[in-house]
């Protein structure tokens, strides 16, 4: 911070103290941020570069889209602008062109990171330590930046060093590490019958990410395995965010316990009358952010009790929230690191063994029963109906046990 930042004087109001320093130590935040995420990446190429392994993956191209990053400071300014709001001692906004410029306070910026970020500062940790500890692993006791290493394309993800990525890993420490893809909409299609199956059974935590036609780049993650259920279940280690206009995270509030939700019609056959499809918040008739079965008419509102309030979409044109949306593209993610994932796709892969074991076992029938049921009659059917036509009859005489089964008397 103290490398960037510069002397500023101060905007003040008439409620500002006569005769206080009106000066203050500011800094670029975009500079900042653009900083920590090179550190993160050259954290990974020393990491890489202790067993030789793909230390090219981790060298940006010349040109980055610095559009993540400056979500990113975005989200800061608008955490500021609310706090300042709420003590008029600082004045208005208005009275503040450095921060529209991007210009921020140290401790702005330490008390936005610690709620929105949580991770950023372990990029500049995670990179001294790989200099000056380059043969020890990092202390598990502490909270390492571990930049996101996808093991499949991705529609969002055009280069493995996507600042989009590094956004991704400031939010949680599940986060870093390899990343799984479990469900994309450009190669499965927009089918929810592939989505679920994707989810189900899957014992690690995921990653949703949505991007709409309008706009927008949100979705949630949850840390809990998903499943089958008419209520809603999970732990409060998930949270909704917002990525594109605006970095913003949405962790649970403590008012309610409603974090996630998968309730297909195949489930109840339509006659629960609730919302058939995968939800996060609000309640069973309306998650607050939702895809529903038929991949139409999905919500993400602004509020609900389980987590904080704010924005998953963005403005309308006319400067108004929206709640409805259409999905462009949809990706879901095995997330959490190498370990994690590989546990949680053998958790899959035992749960669809013993579904289509199930399966095969429902489909074998006794044929020795099967037969008997047709000639007692409990099936009906025609192959045997001949046999109660003949009997009565006098010139015929039935023997069950008979080869021929009957004969006609000569």
């Amino acid at each position: 911070f103290n490398h960037f930042s510069v002397k500023k004087n101060m905007n003040v109001n008439s409620d500002f103290p006569a005769g206080a320093n009106t000066t203050r130590e500011v800094a670029d935040c975009n500079q900042i941020l653009d900083l920590a995420y090179r550190l993160s990446l050259a954290a990974a190429f020393l990491d890489a570069s202790k067993e030789d392994n793909d230390m090219h993956t981790w060298i940006p191209p010349e040109k980055t889209d610095q559009k993540a990053i400056k979500c990113l400071g975005q989200s800061l300014i608008e955490f500021i602008k609310k706090k300042r709001n709420r003590n008029s001692s600082y004045g208005t906004v208005e009275d503040d062109p450095d921060l529209e410029k991007g210009f921020v306070e140290k401790l702005d910026l330490q008390e936005w990171s610690e709620i929105n970020a949580p991770v950023l500062a372990s990029s500049l940790s995670a990179f001294l330590f790989h200099v000056f500890f380059p043969e020890k692993p990092f202390p598990q006791s502490r909270t390492t930046f571990s930049f996101p290493k996808l093991l499949q394309d991705s529609f969002f993800f055009k280069e493995p060093t996507s600042p989009l990525l590094f956004s991704f890993a400031c939010l949680s420490k599940s986060l870093g590490g390899s990343w799984y893809r479990l469900y994309s909409s450009s190669n499965d299609g927009m089918s929810y019958n592939r989505l679920q199956n994707a989810l189900l059974g899957y014992g690690g935590p995921t990653l949703i990410i949505i991007e709409a036609i309008k706009g927008g780049m949100f979705g949630a993650f949850t840390g809990s395995a998903w499943k089958e259920s008419k209520g809603f279940y999970g732990e409060a280690d998930c949270f909704l965010y917002q990525l594109t206009p605006m970095t913003a995270v949405y962790r649970p509030s403590g008012n309610g316990t409603n974090y996630m939700y998968c309730n297909s019609e195949a489930r109840s056959r339509g006659y629960d009358g609730q919302a058939h499809g995968i939800g996060f918040g609000g309640d069973v008739n309306g998650p607050r952010l939702f895809i529903s079965e038929t991949f139409e008419d999905c919500t993400a509102g602004t509020r609900d009790l389980t987590f904080d309030i704010g924005q998953l979409l963005p403005k309308s044109e006319s400067g108004n929230a929206q709640k409805h949306f259409d999905i462009d593209t949809l990706e879901v993610w095995g997330v959490g690191g190498d370990g994690i994932v590989r546990q949680a796709l053998g958790a899959r892969s035992q749960q669809r063994d013993i579904v289509a074991a199930n399966i095969r076992k429902a489909r074998k029938v006794d044929k020795a029963a099967f037969l008997d049921d047709f000639q007692s009659g409990l099936i009906e059917s025609k192959a045997f109906s001949h046999r109660d036509q003949a009997r009565g009859r006098g010139d015929v005489a039935l023997e069950e046990r008979h080869k021929k089964g009957y004969e006609y008397e000569k």
